[in-house]
């Protein structure tokens, strides 16, 4: 065989004729190993396949995001941006005491009744009658802070814009969820404990006297025109107010979990609502006010706070029992809105595909053959045929 003959030209000599023959032996063999190394990489090689899926439906939408892996499917959104309150539900429980009888008008009424009565002693920020008033006005004030500060971080929080341009499949939106919701629970906590030990700090640095006088008493040692007004630090135990407002001690009678102290807020901060979890020591401590009306006691089973825990830790946790949401992956969807889903295989070329890569490229190896390999074959025996010549000349000289 001979494909390289040219018809239109004289026959050709022995020598021309042997090239001849041996470019084509060389373009079968070079063609033949083009087409193997062809064949092997198109049937190796992988390709992406695109497949579009509309969507119709909830539904029909977690049908798709079952049968597909989430990393392959893709199903961008109509909107991207939309408020967390149009799929999440929040709703905090509050411990019990900020509903309770012992933050009501008619018991904080008789308390400062009683309060009022007492005569001007040295004594009486150590009583119990002398400080219940501000300590149950403190647990009041605690309570609508902290629930006024839940509720405008929860409202701050549900009005935040959401931004996706797909939509997440249902693990990583729980997850996420999740990580949101923690984290705006500790922030709401670790503001209004900041705030409150900022107030805290600067009522001491800055010798602040208490209404109550529980801190410093104030006195005069005498009534004249010029007389000068002199404070003294009051001393708790061995605890002197002047140095901190931490001070504290058991009431006079002594009332369980209840302290006395420097400052109102401080006292009640490291008090527990131990007395106020047993009917009989708030019968007790009503008859210290003359109660016309004994307060409820508290229900331990309706708290997961343990009854001696200081309300310092209640207060940060911020009086929440437990929070109750809903967060609707539903709404989530309904917001996204997705109307098609593109989802993208990875798969090895099929038999069609090797068969047309080969013939597309059939034809240009074919040309690119027969142009080289007669100039290579020729370029080839002309250099051995030199080098022959010129070790045939060494030969004869020797």
């Amino acid at each position: 065989m001979n494909m390289f003959e040219r018809s239109y030209q004289a026959p050709p000599t022995g020598h021309e004729l042997f090239l001849q023959r041996q470019s084509t032996r060389l373009y079968y063999l070079l063609l033949l190993i083009a087409l193997f190394i062809l064949i092997i990489y198109t049937s190796l090689i992988s390709q992406r396949h695109n497949e579009d899926i509309k969507i119709s439906s909830f539904e029909f939408y977690q049908i798709v995001q079952n049968a597909y892996p989430s990393t392959s499917i893709d199903c961008p959104c109509t909107q991207i941006s939309f408020d967390f309150s149009t799929f999440y539900q929040l709703e905090p429980v509050f411990h019990q005491i900020c509903s309770s009888d012992f933050i009501g008008d008619n018991w904080l009424n008789n308390l400062f009744v009683q309060y009022k009565l007492q005569n001007a002693s040295d004594t009486n920020p150590q009583t119990f009658i002398g400080t219940a008033f501000a300590y149950f006005q403190s647990l009041r004030l605690m309570c609508d802070l902290t629930k006024q500060a839940v509720l405008d971080a929860e409202s701050l929080f549900l009005s935040r814009q959401m931004v996706t341009s797909s939509m997440l499949n249902e693990k990583l939106f729980d997850e996420q969820t999740i990580t949101y919701l923690n984290s705006f629970k500790s922030t709401v906590s670790n503001n209004f404990i900041e705030i409150l030990q900022t107030l805290l700090g600067m009522a001491q640095g800055n010798g602040l006297i208490s209404g109550y006088a529980t801190n410093w008493g104030v006195f005069l040692p005498n009534m004249t025109k010029d007389a000068t007004i002199y404070t003294k630090a009051r001393i708790y135990g061995d605890c002197n107010c002047a140095v901190s407002s931490a001070c504290t001690q058991s009431s006079i009678p002594y009332v369980p979990g209840f302290v006395v102290g420097c400052l109102p807020l401080e006292s009640f901060l490291r008090s527990t609502f131990e007395c106020l979890y047993n009917q009989t020591c708030v019968t007790m401590i009503s008859s210290y006010v003359s109660a016309a009306v004994i307060p409820r006691a508290l229900d331990k089973t309706k708290s997961r706070f343990n009854s001696t825990q200081l309300t310092n830790d209640i207060v940060e946790q911020m009086f929440i029992e437990s929070w109750s949401y809903n967060i609707s992956y539903e709404d989530f969807f309904r917001q996204c809105f997705p109307k098609a889903c593109s989802y993208t295989s990875i798969q090895r070329s099929n038999i069609l595909y090797v068969i047309t890569t080969i013939l597309s490229l059939y034809g240009g190896l074919t040309v690119l053959l027969k142009v080289l390999i007669p100039f290579l074959v020729r370029r080839i025996y002309t250099i051995v045929g030199r080098r022959r010549q010129v070790q045939h000349h060494d030969e004869q000289e020797n």
